[in-house]
């Protein structure tokens, strides 16, 4: 097969099956903790059972510890959303709004918060398509991407 045939197969096979994009905890993490925030310090991310796992302190007078779980809802474009499905201590919804509530990286309303899936390094490396589908698989985020 040329050089020409074989290149030319791979961007046929991306066009028809989209490309998937591995998300690990590592990498939420890290985009999670690139920007540094006033009263939220962000320790851990965990991918289990469909959810997100987010622990943290709120940097307070009382140095509370806080987790809370991230479910997905939907896409558009290249944004993935979750909904939050719980939160403790229950008080803690203020935390919420200053992790999310920080373009280019998130976006929040309400109990939806956007991930702007542009900011991870692997999607830097797929600069076209639209979020297609996503599942979870071994602790990681599976994002399709396809032309439309």
């Amino acid at each position: 097969m040329s050089l020409f045939s074989s290149i030319k197969k791979r961007v046929t096979d991306a066009k028809e099956n989209g490309v998937t994009i591995p998300v690990t905890e590592k990498m939420f993490l890290k985009v999670l903790q690139v920007k540094k925030m006033d009263n939220v310090d962000i320790s851990a991310v965990h991918i289990q059972d469909q959810v997100l796992r987010i622990e943290g302190v709120k940097n307070d007078s009382s140095q509370s510890r806080f987790s809370m779980l991230l479910e997905p809802s939907h896409a558009s474009e290249r944004t993935l959303y979750f909904t939050l499905k719980s939160i403790s201590p229950l008080e803690a919804d203020d935390v919420f709004k200053e992790i999310f509530d920080r373009p280019p990286y998130f976006s929040a309303q309400e109990q939806q918060a956007g991930f702007h899936l542009e900011v991870f390094e692997p999607m830097k490396k797929v600069p076209y398509g639209k979020i297609d589908s996503y599942y979870f698989e071994q602790n990681k985020l599976k994002v399709v991407m396809k032309w439309k």
